[in-house]
C-alpha cells in the first residue's frame, strides 16, 4: 500500500469520510457498548406479610413453638418478630442464660441489633398490641389484629374474634419501607401521657 492508501484506511476504521475521486464512502464506528443492570422485582417480604388472617390461627400456630434465645416456650409474654419470623419472650422473662457481663436489655432490643440493624417490629401476642424498637428504646403502636367492628383488644380482655387488619398491615409496611421507625418511637415516647416504656425493657 502507498501511504495515502494507509493513511485512507485508518481514517475508514474511524468512521470519517475518504476522498477516493469523485465519491466518498463512509464506514460506520461500532455502536457504544450497553451496559444492563439488573434491579431486583421486589422489595424483601417481611414476616407482616405471612400472618394468618384472624388471631385464632395465630396463637394456634405459636403454640409450643420455642424462643429462639432460650429454647424454651415462651410463658409469660411471646414476642413474633414481623420482619423475620423469630418468637422471642419479650421483656426479663427470657431464660436465656446469661453471662456476668451481660447488660439486663430484653431479648426483643437484643434481637433488633442482629434482625434490623437496631430497629425492630414486634407483634406482642398477650397482650395484642405491635411493638416498635430503635435501639434501647421502644414504643407501642396498633394492633394487627381488630374486632369485627374495627376495635382492639389490648390484653385480650374482651375475648372475641379478632381478624387481620389490611390498612394496618399496610400501615406498618410503610413504616419499615421510610425507615420511619426510629422517628415513630420518638414521637410516641414524647406524646405518651403514661410513663415512656424503660429504655431496653422489651
Amino acid at each position: 500500500l502507498t501511504t495515502a492508501e494507509t493513511w485512507a484506511a485508518g481514517v475508514a476504521i474511524a468512521g470519517m469520510a475518504i476522498p477516493t475521486g469523485m465519491e466518498s464512502q463512509v464506514v460506520p464506528a461500532p455502536e457504544p457498548l450497553r451496559l444492563s443492570l439488573a434491579l431486583p422485582r421486589s422489595l424483601p417480604t417481611l414476616h407482616l406479610h405471612r400472618m394468618p388472617p384472624d388471631f385464632a390461627t395465630l396463637t394456634m400456630q405459636l403454640h409450643q413453638r420455642l424462643c429462639v434465645a432460650c429454647v424454651k416456650v415462651p410463658q409469660v409474654e411471646p414476642a413474633l418478630c414481623l420482619i423475620c419470623g423469630a418468637l422471642l419472650c419479650a421483656g426479663p422473662s427470657c431464660k436465656r442464660i446469661r453471662q456476668p457481663m451481660d447488660s439486663r436489655e430484653g431479648e426483643c432490643t437484643r434481637h433488633a441489633r442482629g434482625c434490623g440493624m437496631g430497629i425492630g417490629i414486634f407483634a406482642l401476642v398477650h397482650q395484642g398490641i405491635t411493638l416498635l424498637v430503635d435501639g434501647t428504646r421502644s414504643a407501642f403502636y396498633p394492633s394487627l389484629y381488630l374486632d369485627a367492628h374495627g376495635e382492639e383488644d389490648h390484653g385480650l380482655r374482651r375475648g372475641k374474634p379478632l381478624y387481620l387488619s389490611a390498612a394496618r398491615q399496610e400501615a406498618i409496611h410503610r413504616l419499615w419501607l421510610a425507615q420511619a421507625v426510629p422517628r415513630e418511637v420518638a414521637r410516641s415516647r414524647a406524646s405518651a401521657s403514661h410513663a415512656a416504656i424503660r429504655l431496653g425493657l422489651y
